[in-house]
């Protein structure tokens, strides 16, 4: 993430005394409760977050307040220098005194999607909610393989004919992940985020409502000792599935160098049922996914 431009440069100098910086949708409020100045450097990034450079050695408690209009919405609070959550609420209170770059975090509030729709535009700026399919079957219903696994009826059906004809070449799958429900990806994003930072993990793992994989459409297929590494890619598999996967309408949802439109990193391991008509024309398109499902018109 790269720093834009300074956005302010407050000094504090007295009893709650209080400072604003607004940057078109989303702003923080500054006050210093005790007296004593205080320079601190407020950064804007990515056009609507907020970097604040507090100082160290300041004797004295610093309030931050993030807000923001109707359009975007606050996240949380993130020590920059171990990328570390600390506080999910738009008050936050500063008293270390060893210094601290703070990053108020916000996203442009997601538009509700209706999950049911199978070519529905699943990325960071829409939102699921609790949605969970009516039609989840397993995968396997004799429970040989990939076990407790499940998808749609129509994918799952789709992908059993895709693992038949991979198998007859020679190719063989392990079905690492398909359908999460809501909760489900909301522990996984937690435990990702406290081991490997918010931001790096915003960008290899969905927010709650915002998976593919609560769809019960999307596939992370595996059975490599390269799983979930770009070096996918380049095994049998991963080959196999960017040749043949779109013939039963699978089609890569995180493509090299896509992040700037999927907002993820390269994934040549995931996979998104969309229908053979859609994934072949998808193919033909050259688009990430996400581009080419906001340019149907239905």
């Amino acid at each position: 993430m790269m720093m834009s431009s300074l956005a302010g440069f407050l000094l504090l100098s007295g009893c709650g005394r209080s400072d604003h910086i607004s940057h078109t949708t989303t702003s923080v409020t500054l006050i210093n409760e005790q007296n004593g100045a205080a320079d601190i450097d407020v950064f804007v990034v990515d056009e609507i977050d907020f970097e604040i450079l507090i100082p160290d050695n300041i004797d004295r408690k610093v309030t931050l307040e993030a807000s923001s209009d109707d359009d975007y919405e606050f996240l949380c609070w993130i020590d920059m220098q171990k990328d570390k959550e600390v506080s999910t609420s738009t008050e936050f209170v500063v008293d270390d005194k060893e210094g601290v770059t703070l990053r108020a975090h916000f996203r442009k509030r997601p538009k509700k999607v209706c999950g049911d729709d199978i070519l529905a535009v699943v990325g960071k700026e829409t939102m699921l909610g609790f949605y969970e399919p009516d039609d989840l079957k397993l995968i396997d219903p004799e429970q040989r393989k990939h076990k407790g696994k499940k998808l749609r009826e129509e994918a799952a059906l789709a992908l059993n004919e895709l693992l038949k004809a991979a198998q007859k070449e020679g190719v063989n799958f392990e079905i690492k992940s398909a359908y999460r429900s809501y909760e489900t990806q909301e522990r996984l994003f937690h435990r990702y985020k406290t081991v490997h930072g918010v931001l790096k993990s915003e960008k290899f793992s969905a927010r709650p409502g915002q998976s593919e994989h609560q769809l019960g459409t999307a596939v992370d297929f595996g059975g490599t000792r390269f799983d979930f590494s770009v070096e996918f890619e380049n095994t049998l598999q991963g080959k196999w599935l960017m040749d043949h996967a779109f013939l039963y309408g699978f089609a890569l949802s995180y493509p090299e160098g896509g992040e700037e439109h999927t907002g993820y990193i390269y994934e040549p391991w995931h996979y998104r049922y969309i229908g053979v008509k859609h994934a072949e024309k998808w193919k033909i398109s050259g688009l990430a996914l996400i581009e080419y499902l906001k340019s149907i018109d239905y």
